[in-house]
C-alpha cells in the first residue's frame, strides 16, 4: 500500500490511473487518493508491541457478549493505542486533537 501511495501520489503517476482519478467521474484527485491510502497503510502497519498483546490477551478472557472492565494498565494501553491509531489517521501534527 505504501508503495501504492507513493506512485499515485507522484505528478509522474501513470497516466491511465491519474486520467481516470482526475478527468472521469472521480471526486478526489490521485494525490488526494494516495494520502488516503498512505493514512490507510498508517493504521493497517502498526507495530504488535507490549500494549496491544496486553489487550488482545485481556480480550481473549472474555465472552463476546460481555461488558470489558480494563485494568489502570490495560486502560492505558487502550489510550496509547487509541492515540497512535488517531495519529496515524490525521497523519500526525496537531490534527489528531481536533476529534
Amino acid at each position: 500500500m505504501k508503495a501504492t501511495a507513493r506512485v499515485l501520489g507522484d505528478p509522474a503517476a501513470p497516466e491511465a490511473v491519474r486520467d481516470g482519478l482526475e478527468n472521469g467521474q472521480a471526486t478526489s484527485t490521485a494525490a488526494d487518493l494516495a494520502a488516503y491510502a498512505a493514512r490507510l497503510a498508517a493504521l493497517l502497519d502498526q507495530a504488535d508491541d507490549p500494549d496491544a498483546m496486553m489487550l488482545r490477551d485481556r480480550l481473549a478472557d472474555v465472552d463476546p457478549v460481555e461488558d470489558v472492565v480494563l485494568t489502570r494498565d490495560q486502560e492505558a494501553a487502550y489510550q496509547a493505542i487509541a492515540d497512535r491509531l488517531n495519529q496515524a489517521w490525521q497523519g500526525g501534527g496537531l490534527g489528531r486533537f481536533l476529534h
